[in-house]
């Protein structure tokens, strides 16, 4: 008899605990604005040193499969860059893009954040950015 109540109890437990589907994930696609604060050095120069700075950008994720994304991201003075990410949980995301990587926070259906790297040869950038979904 305990050993059907226990079976009954997990069992209510398996069918009333909801299913990860792709609904689980949210849904990151559309146009996005935001500001970015960010710290650059450029090797290339005769004498290399930090320059501070804090400028606008965008990026419209495009596509989404389940917790998989990808989009262009757009900043002041550069053209568009293929952004390909994943969710790793519900409320944070990584992405990659060519020469560098962001590690983010989904904050709520219309807002996230992210700290982005990047280090070549010729040049290195940390930055944080806050973004607001635009649609």
């Amino acid at each position: 008899m305990t050993v059907r109540i226990c079976l009954l109890g997990l069992a209510a437990v398996l069918v009333s605990r909801p299913a990860l589907s792709d609904d689980s994930y949210p849904d990151l696609r559309g146009s996005w604005k935001g500001t970015v604060e960010a710290v650059s050095v450029d090797q290339g120069q005769p004498a290399p040193k930090p320059e501070f700075g804090s400028y606008t950008a965008s990026f419209e994720i495009t596509e989404q499969e389940d917790r998989r994304f990808a989009g262009q991201y757009t900043f002041e003075g550069g053209g568009p860059k293929w952004i390909v990410g994943i969710i790793t949980d519900p409320g944070r995301f990584l992405w990659s893009e060519p020469g560098g990587i962001a590690m983010g926070t989904i904050e709520g259906a219309d807002a996230i954040s992210f700290c982005y790297l990047r280090s070549t040869e010729f040049d290195q950038i940390a930055s944080c950015e806050r973004y607001q979904r635009d649609n």
